[in-house]
């Protein structure tokens, strides 16, 4: 793994997903993959890992996916346990037998912490048959008199040893069977009883997130503001077998065949940057799952009657199969989670009728659908509780703790409260002691949570005696239908609180109290929001700092949490946040501004195409060329004798250094051992050259000097 990762450093890798099973091996090679400016993303294994390396990691907690079973086993009267490894010894697989062991030291069980005593590992070093195995792994446990559970650390170990172990032990003791990385392979064990428990931590989806998130940063800069992405554990039990087995087999193929139509709530204008970028990653994304994509917008202030009416009619279209509520009052969001229950059994009865809506005669044998009536429609179903999966529904914003139950709803944005936390700390940086926060009229949560962030950070870093008024005075509602009305509150509340300080959560809010001259005269400006006016007047220096909610991210990743909730409802994750992302710059190192009509523009929009309003229109770096600054017009060629393997590149490597296997460097190598070859030829010609032309001038000389005596003698003679 660790020369892989070399390689890829050395050849034409943009990115790389990685498992981590051993920390010491893979430190340095992961290090220098960041050194060299390559996203790294790790999977599978190694969560504590990727923590200290710093990189995200989509995959199960060890030690939590070990409790889950460990509390299993206690409840079916296991009173000790054994782990079953491969042969190989990895660090990580400790882990997950430590996670089983906590779980008997939570519950009061007194056991051994001694985890090296409790792992056996499958002794094929010497060739050994896997029935000698099997006997020597039976007389080992046999031997420990009080253990009666026995724990396959990974989906090939419990594939290769189950049965034989099983039939080994059979009649000795009633042992209660379980395993890690529950697989499509298990399911028979399951039917014959060598295996009872299993959990899944969806191993598709921990490599199929993080290609959507790179993909999303190596070609939008946007990334997620997280270090972990949880696809597991969940339990597997005889009784819930059939539903995980669909969550296990869903891919993105198996999805496209049977994609209708979504809808998304972004409520607000059409003219509005930051939607109009949510709208394209969410329309982008659609168009890659075959999905039709229906948007409602709305006029500001929104109505929540108008946004709940929207709702409604997404939800009775006969093709629905998700929705996306965005911008709206956290009582919208409710109102579509508990209307999608709402039409569970009547989705439920629909599905048990032949008669459904695009239904034919086909033999359909796709395990994501029911087995009644082959049919594209089909809605997807529970097995376990024999009844339709609700239509999932994904928040743009924080997650409301109430509302967090529901397995059909996931989050996608920020944690409004932690961002105004954020925004205080930078507005102290600056020097601002009263500041005033901007909500529209109708006081959205998600606003209103970030100003509430931001006032009581305020209280704490200004300690008693600070000079900031009450809440309400603090937090400005902004009615954006009456421009002079509101430019006159500003006015008005600067004769009673002289603020210092002004941050709008909004876009629309920007837009509007920049035109503002007045109110915002010789004050700092911070806002949330990456439209073309603000990163404008962020670059001419009149906003000191601007935060991007990443729309396009989070319009994107909405619709693949959409997706995966049409099947994966039981997640282990129900949030993905995305922002805020501080902007300190506007085209980041290894980027240029591209051109487009005004080639003067730094936000130039390319003529006649699609383009993501409110994103820098910055360009990666070509192959072979780097920029080492921000906010660079041009990217420079790489001096003779350096290169760059991938695009986006903020240095050029040595040729010299990385070898001769880079294939950038080719070139350079042969135009030097040409060289050589001329300084090879040159030091052995010019010796011989130099006594040549020494031996011939001395000839010459020699004989003009003849020839002056002749010359001379012949004179005399005369």
């Amino acid at each position: 793994m660790s020369s892989a990762i070399y390689s890829a450093i050395n050849n034409t890798a943009d990115a790389l997903i990685v498992s981590i099973p051993d920390y010491e091996a893979l430190r340095e090679p992961i290090l220098k993959a960041k050194e060299h400016g390559i996203p790294v993303i790790a999977v599978y294994t190694g969560l504590e890992a990727a923590k200290k390396l710093d990189v995200l990691a989509v995959m199960s907690d060890e030690i939590e996916a070990g409790a889950v079973l460990g509390r299993q086993l206690i409840r079916q009267g296991v009173k000790d346990f054994v782990c079953v490894g491969p042969s190989f010894k990895i660090p990580t697989l400790e882990d997950r037998c430590r996670g089983v062991l906590k779980a008997f030291q939570d519950a009061g069980v007194r056991l051994s912490s001694d985890i090296p005593t409790r792992m056996l590992h499958m002794d094929r070093t010497r060739n050994t048959s896997l029935i000698t195995s099997s006997q020597i792994l039976k007389l080992t446990i046999l031997d420990m008199k009080s253990v009666t559970g026995v724990v396959y650390l990974t989906a090939p170990v419990f594939i290769e040893t189950s049965k034989a172990l099983a039939v080994a032990l059979n009649g000795t003791r009633e042992f209660v069977y379980a395993s890690f990385d529950f697989s499509p392979d298990m399911v028979p064990a399951f039917d014959v009883g060598i295996l009872h428990y299993s959990v899944s931590s969806l191993l598709y989806l921990q490599t199929l997130i993080p290609i959507l998130l790179l993909y999303i940063q190596l070609n939008f800069g946007e990334v997620v503001n997280q270090d972990t992405i949880l696809t597991g554990p969940k339990l597997v039990t005889p009784r819930n077998v059939k539903t995980m087995l669909i969550q296990e087999q869903w891919t993105v193929a198996t999805f496209k065949e049977f994609a209708l139509e979504f809808s998304v709530m972004t409520g607000s204008s059409a003219s509005d940057d930051h939607w109009n970028a949510l709208s394209t990653g969410a329309r982008d994304a659609a168009s890659a799952l075959g999905w039709s994509m229906i948007e409602y917008r709305y006029s500001s202030p929104i109505r929540s009657d108008i946004v709940d009416y929207s709702i409604d009619t997404a939800l009775s279209r006969p093709h629905a199969q998700g929705l996306i509520v965005s911008n709206s009052h956290f009582s919208n969001i409710n109102y579509a989670v508990m209307k999608s229950l709402d039409q569970v059994p009547s989705r439920t009865s629909s599905a048990n009728k032949t008669e459904q809506l695009g239904c034919n005669d086909r033999n359909n044998n796709n395990v994501n659908m029911p087995v009644v009536a082959e049919c594209k429609a089909l809605i997807p179903w529970n097995y376990t509780t024999n009844k339709a999966l609700p239509v999932p529904v994904v928040g743009i914003g924080s997650p409301v703790a109430n509302l967090t139950t529901f397995q059909h709803l996931s989050w996608a944005g920020e944690t409004g409260y932690l961002a105004g936390n954020e925004y205080a700390d930078a507005i102290v940086a600056n020097g601002g002691k009263r500041p005033i926060c901007v909500v529209s009229l109708d006081e959205p949560e998600q606003q209103m949570l970030m100003c509430h962030g931001l006032y009581d950070r305020m209280l704490v870093a200004l300690g008693p005696g600070n000079n900031l008024p009450d809440f309400d005075t603090f937090c400005v509602r902004l009615d954006m239908t009456e421009f002079l009305q509101s430019e006159q509150k500003f006015s008005d509340l600067s004769k009673v609180y002289p603020y210092d300080s002004l941050h709008t959560t909004s876009t629309t809010l920007y837009g509007y109290v920049r035109r503002y001259t007045s109110a915002i005269a010789n004050i700092s400006i911070t806002t949330t929001g990456r439209s073309a006016d603000a990163l404008s007047d962020f670059v001419e220096g009149k906003i000191a700092n601007l935060w991007s909610q990443q729309p396009y991210l989070n319009g994107f990743m909405s619709v693949f949490q959409l997706a995966f909730s049409t099947v994966v409802q039981d997640r282990s994750w129900d949030f993905i946040e995305t922002g805020p992302a501080r902007v300190n710059y506007v085209c980041d190192k290894g980027q240029m501004f591209s051109l487009g009509k005004d080639s003067l523009s730094l936000l130039c929009r390319v003529p006649g195409e699609k383009v993501h309003v409110g994103r820098p229109y910055c360009h990666p770096c070509p192959a072979q060329h780097f920029s080492g600054s921000y906010n660079s017009q041009k990217c420079e060629p790489c001096p003779d004798g350096t290169f760059t393997n991938h695009t986006g590149s903020t240095f050029c490597w040595e040729c010299d250094e990385e070898g001769q296997a880079v294939h950038a460097c080719q070139k350079y190598f042969l135009s030097k051992q040409q060289q050589q070859g001329r300084d090879k030829t040159l030091a052995l010609f010019l010796p011989i050259g130099l006594v040549t032309f020494a031996f011939t001038a001395t000839a010459i000389f020699m004989y003009c000097f003849q020839k002056r005596d002749r010359n001379r003698k012949i004179l005399d003679d005369s």
